[in-house]
């Protein structure tokens, strides 16, 4: 039996701290949050391995280093109100609700939308919203509405959708990646409370890409 205490200690200190993850609050809540009841039985050796997880319908578990990264640049405050596109195996949304007032979580996958709750059941969330639908612009049951912090799990082949800004909050922070398969940068993208929007490329790397996600600018004449 896999000695898992000890495996989150180490990915802590060989694969977070070492890949620029410092935040005390990021590097608490993963070392204390079992990733290895969200994984496939199957890969739960690799549970804390620095590299991403196989789920249904080729969807994959980002690493947990790209998904502290992510997490610590979001700056998520205990207020928030957080919106996740794509739920995966319910690893992220778990974090996310740990740090945040309030989660809506987004899944195009009925399949995974059922195992995420599944998983999440035992831990008896009560501040987590799931949410079947195709997240790539944003929460279209209402999109009126607005989040002070944005994850996006999988992947914008050349550009995040306007539809998805207008839903964060001014003083808000996007975190998305954008590229093609094997050129991606992971960004953040901030708004003032003005509404100016500022971005920076944090690192490189390769994600699943969104299923249904716009492919191209649209414009309308």
């Amino acid at each position: 039996m896999p000695n898992f205490l000890e495996a989150r200690q180490n990915m802590i200190s060989c694969q977070l701290k070492t890949w620029g993850v410092l935040n005390a609050a990021v590097l608490g809540l993963m070392l204390h949050t079992p990733r290895e009841k969200f994984v496939p039985e199957a890969y739960q050796q690799l549970a804390y391995a620095d590299t991403d997880i196989p789920l249904l319908h080729n969807q994959r578990m980002l690493p947990p280093k790209t998904l502290a990264r992510a997490i610590q640049a979001l700056e998520i405050q205990a207020t928030d109100h957080i919106l996740e596109i794509g739920t995966g195996s319910g690893y992220s949304t778990l974090l996310l609700s740990r740090l945040g007032k309030k989660l809506t979580s987004i899944e195009i996958i009925p399949e995974l939308l059922s195992l995420a709750k599944q998983n999440l059941d035992p831990f008896t969330p009560h501040n987590i919203e799931l949410i079947l639908g195709n997240g790539a612009l944003g929460d279209t049951s209402t999109p009126e509405k607005t989040f002070d912090k944005i994850l996006v799990t999988g992947s914008y082949a050349e550009f995040i959708p306007s539809a998805l800004i207008n839903q964060l909050s001014p003083g808000g922070k996007l975190f998305v990646f954008v590229g093609k398969t094997s050129t991606q940068e992971a960004i953040i993208m901030s708004k003032s409370l003005d509404n100016h929007l500022s971005q920076e490329s944090l690192f490189e790397t390769v994600v699943t890409p969104l299923m249904d996600a716009p492919l191209h600018h649209r414009f309308d004449f």
